[in-house]
């Protein structure tokens, strides 16, 4: 059956499958839809049956119905082409148990290809080379690179692609040949080094290629690409060269009047020099490195840096960048532009061997120094450029390095040099590429058009791929190929597995992955061992001291293995001596331990990191936060000198600590889970980490059993409970502090349950609708327990909630007596931050007392140990207090800078009370001057912050203050509105002193109001 010819209808096979009908690429983007046309395709015309098909899609392994789920996928794929292509209904036909696809002709290039094999076929049977080469051109033509790529068949793949890339190799050294036959050795010298470079196991294009320099008159190019052959046979697949590559080889070396057994060559009657650029081919759409490229340039044009050694990250583009580098400065080195790719177990006395051979020397003599020396009298007097890819480990050769002058080396190597000294190498280490940059790479690959319709999606892919140029073209490629895939679900797919998808299929050395293990497993034993470690924790920022414990080494070991790891460039060391790796190398590194490591060593590790964590932040716990209770905390050696470094400390690990106790969790050791998180309760609690906490926490309690370990399933909850709490999620905490507090109770530690009580009182002064006598009866309760247990710090907590509940409650007298209590034991304890916020509210309520003079010495003295704490809720409260007694008294300027102060360090701590609290006197500090403007704006402000957090007495003064404003604007029908609402605020803050304002408030206006 045959359907007209269309111009807009074309299939595509050799090479990524695609599809274009009625001149509109039609996207084939499911698997199984793409494995089914891949199998018509192929057999075009004619009949497949459904088992074949079947056995296309799922290889032996088919679901129970199999025909079902065919007809589902093949219903899918026409209904796919009807959209675009509705004239054409039979594009796939179908009979009882077999369908085909037909084509018009000429339109599938696989059958272009064998149309043109077939007229080859006949030229070569009538004997005219030029007709055969011709045609075996156009037929080679038709590929475009890896036959029905992406197309996730195991079975087309082992059957169909194999043998099709075999026939195209076999073709391609067949068009070779018919090229040298006639005389074209030049115009295929670059595409036989290509050739060999992507297949060196193919003898035949080894042998063209050696034919075609040495009938170019470069016999040292043709003996040298021997040589590689020969290497790359033996490294890569253990073989030797065949008969007829070393029946060319000895013709070349007889050709030349050389023998095989020369041991050195003399200079006279040695080759002529020939400028040669091997360079590859530039990259056509580079992006970025303007700055580096331009180091670059004007450092080895320079002449006064002869050797520039260029480093990074593997992945990181640096080979693309030395090749741009070295086309931009061909012009000043004009005898000549070598290229060395030094890979695949290279030594030096291969490149030096190679450099020989290519400067005219047509066999390199066998010994290092006269192979030197000879390479240097060659170049003398030379402007050459030599670029060497992928730089072997160890020192080069004595003498080799510099070149002579006017030559310059640029080496392109995995990690730092030391064989190439700091007096001679100019060492370039290359970054990632900026966010812009590597926005441009993606939109230059896929188009603009696409990547504006989701920019956040590109924004997130570009991040995913860490910025590195290899993953941005992988991933850039996938999105060319699928061009209705969205951008956002490819990058999703890379946040689920980043180095799965970052590869190419059918090409091993397109992914991320393979660029990594070439750079580990150059690695020595322990130095891999360190990189696995180090994501045996995910989200830990290492540190030498840590990587110390982590490995079991001692500490001048970890600090020499992770020098290694930083020169191979796989990790970096900040100026903070944090080490750190890319996103994509930490998750291959998790990779690699979870393959290589055993889990009792993972897990002996994991103890022993966590331990040593532990040790140091009770140590530093206790130092800092001596007002937090904790039991069983070890008592270790001193490890800080100061409460300041104990605190560095303490801010620098919190999140070290929030990760090893997430991972302690999921390996099921409980205690050092619990531990680290209860420790956390210092920082966390008193730095407002609560998120960070919380996360902990909510670990902690899903790897306890109630049952089975009550006490650390109860402090496990009581540290939820009071994360909870600090992010004001009040319901859910206060079911967490009550179980833990009954399980306290009854199996203790009592000292755990003081904390649990004292919580549940302060839950009780949270709540909108505020509970005083339940808190004051927790309150006293817990202060029981604390002097049975002898516990100040706690104590005074308690005296302190004490204070504020009946502060809260108007009795200012009461509050007094508590807070001075609290005072009292705080200055003989010592706790300076704890003590700084008990003065400043024993400061406070001195001010609404009247006793200006105290209160202004209590919150001074609170001001003062707040900034040596460094604590700044107590400054911030502090302040509030003093800008308070400075309006009271008249002082509008001095008030003003204490509630400015408030304020910052409020909204820097998050300290949402005291912040809206502020801002109310803010706003009435502004009313009193006549700014009626701007202190609307502050009640506005204060009132829906307080509403947002639950806090009915700093929404009664916020609506009290508002309806002062409008009585003075004249608008008095909003008086009574704002009156009613402020008195439910009142009540609800239980407040008896805001109820009584209110009430003032309403009997001064209502007056006026009924007279206007």
């Amino acid at each position: 059956m045959s359907v007209p010819a269309t111009p807009t209808e074309e299939y595509r096979v050799l090479g990524p499958l695609t599809v274009v009908l009625a001149g509109r690429s039609v996207p084939v983007t499911a698997p199984k839809q793409r494995i089914i046309l891949a199998s018509l395709l192929l057999r075009a015309g004619s009949w497949v049956t459904a088992s074949e098909l079947a056995n296309a899609l799922w290889d032996d392994r088919a679901p129970m119905d199999p025909r079902s789920a065919l007809q589902v996928h093949l219903t899918r794929l026409r209904a796919r082409f009807a959209t675009v292509h509705p004239e054409r209904p039979d594009l796939i036909e179908t009979r009882p148990g077999a369908y085909r696809i037909v084509v018009p002709p000429g339109s599938l290039d696989l059958d272009r290809y064998r149309d043109a094999i077939a007229q080859a076929r006949s030229a070569r049977r009538a004997g005219s080379a030029d007709v055969e080469l011709a045609w075996l051109q156009r037929a080679l033509a038709q590929w475009r690179g890896d036959p029905l790529a992406l197309v996730p068949s195991a079975r087309i793949q082992r059957e169909v692609v194999t043998a099709l890339v075999d026939e195209r190799l076999r073709w391609m050294e067949r068009r070779f040949e018919l090229a040298l036959a006639t005389g074209r050795h030049a115009q295929v010298v670059d595409e036989l080094r290509a050739a060999t470079l992507a297949h060196p196991e193919r003898g035949r294009l080894w042998g063209h290629l050696m034919d075609a320099l040495a009938e170019t008159g470069d016999r040292a190019a043709a003996i040298a690409a021997y040589h590689q052959a020969h290497r790359r046979l033996r490294d890569e697949l253990d073989a030797t060269p065949d008969t007829e590559l070393r029946r060319r080889y000895r013709r070349l070396i007889a050709e030349t009047g050389r023998s095989r057994g020369n041991a050195v060559i003399p200079t006279a009657g040695l080759g002529g020099w020939r400028a040669q650029c091997q360079l590859p081919p530039d990259i056509a759409d580079f992006v970025g490195r303007a700055d580096v490229s331009r180091e670059l340039c004007t450092t080895l044009g320079s002449g006064d840096t002869p050797v520039v050694c260029l480093t990074g990250v593997p992945g990181v583009g640096k080979s693309a960048l030395a090749v741009r580098v070295a086309h931009r400065l061909r012009a000043r080195f004009r005898d000549g532009q070598w290229y060395v790719c030094a890979g695949d177990g290279r030594t030096w006395p291969d490149i030096l061997a190679e450099m020989l051979t290519t400067s005219g020397v047509e066999q390199p003599p066998t010994g290092t120094t006269a192979a030197v020396s000879l390479l240097r009298r060659r170049l003398t007097g030379r402007r050459l450029l030599v670029t060497i890819d992928d730089a072997p480990e160890g020192d080069p050769p004595h003498g080799l390095l510099p070149l002579p002058a006017g030559c310059a080396v640029l080496a392109v190597r995995r990690g730092d040099p030391p064989a190439l000294d700091c007096d001679v190498a100019h060492v370039v280490t290359l970054d990632v590429l900026s966010p812009t940059e590597a926005a441009a790479l993606v939109t230059d690959m896929v188009g603009q058009a696409r990547v504006s319709r989701t920019p956040a999606a590109l924004e997130a892919l570009v991040e995913r791929c860490d910025r590195l140029p290899l993953a941005l073209r992988i991933a850039g490629a996938h999105l060319v190929t699928h061009p209705a895939r969205d951008i956002g679900e490819f990058a999703e797919l890379l946040g689920a597995d980043p180095l799965g998808t970052l590869s190419l299929p059918g090409s091993r050395r397109a992914a991320v992955r393979t660029a990594f293990e070439l750079a580990y497993s150059a690695l020595p034993t322990a130095v891999r061992r360190l990189f696995r470690f180090l994501e045996l924790v995910p989200g830990f920022v290492h540190r030498v001291e840590t990587i110390a414990e982590l490995t079991g080494m001692s500490p001048a070991s970890a600090a020499a293995t992770v020098a290694d790891l930083v020169r191979a460039r796989l990790a970096e060391l900040g100026p903070d001596g944090a080490i750190r790796l890319h996103s994509l190398v930490a998750r291959f590194a998790a990779e690699r331990g979870l393959d290589e490591d055993p889990a009792a060593d993972r897990r002996a590790a994991l103890v022993r990191l966590g331990t040593s964590l532990l040790n140091v932040a009770d140590e530093a716990v206790r130092l800092c936060h001596p007002d937090v209770v904790r039991v069983g905390a070890g008592t270790g050696q001193a490890t800080f000198g100061s409460h300041r470094a104990a605190r560095t400390w303490l801010q620098r690990e919190r999140r070290n600590l929030v990760a090893v106790a997430v991972h302690a969790a999921s390996a099921g050791l409980t205690p050092l889970a619990v531990g680290l998180t209860d420790a956390l309760r210092g920082p966390c609690g008193a730095d407002r980490h609560h998120a960070d906490w919380r996360i902990a926490a909510e670990a902690a309690v899903a790897a306890t059993d109630p049952l089975r370990e009550p006490t650390y399933a109860a402090v496990a909850r009581l540290n939820l409970g009071l994360a909870l709490q600090g992010l004001n999620d009040l319901g859910a905490a206060e079911i967490h502090l009550r179980q833990a507090c009954d399980q306290l109770r009854r199996r203790g530690p009592a000292e755990l349950e003081v904390v649990a009580v004292t919580a549940l009182a302060m839950h009780r002064l949270q709540q909108p609708t505020k509970r005083f006598d339940d808190a004051i009866g927790l309150l006293h309760r817990g202060l029981r327990q604390c002097r049975q247990l002898g516990l100040r710090h706690a104590q005074a907590r308690c005296l302190l909630y004490l204070g504020m509940a009946h502060h809260a409650r108007g009795e200012l007298r009461l509050a007094y007596r508590q807070f001075s209590a609290a005072a009292r034991i705080g200055e003989r304890a010592g706790d300076y931050s704890a003590q700084a916020e008990i003065l400043a509210r024993l400061g406070g309520v001195c001010g609404e007392l009247g006793a200006h003079r105290e209160a202004v010495r209590r919150l001074r003295a609170a001001l003062r140990l707040g900034r040596w704490a460094r604590s700044a809720h107590s400054v911030a409260l502090a302040s509030y207090g003093l800008a308070r007694i400075r309006r009271a008294e008249g002082r509008p300027d001095r008030a003003h800078a204490h509630v400015a102060r408030a304020i910052a360090f409020a909204e820097a701590g998050a300290y949402l009370a005291v912040l809206v609290n502020a801002r109310n006197l803010l706003a009435g500090l502004y009313r009193d001057e006549g700014l009626t403007g701007p202190a609307e704006v502050e009640y506005r402000r204060a009132l829906g912050e307080a509403e947002r957090i639950g806090h009915p007495g700093a929404r009664c003064e916020a609506l009290t203050g508002l309806a002062l404003l409008a009585h003075g604007h004249g608008r008095d029908q909003q008086i009574p509105v704002m009156a009613r609402q402020a008195a439910v605020a009142a009540r609800a803050a239980g407040s008896p002193r805001l109820l009584s304002q209110v009430r003032e408030l309403l009997a001064t206006l209502q007056p006026a109001s009924s007279r206007r």
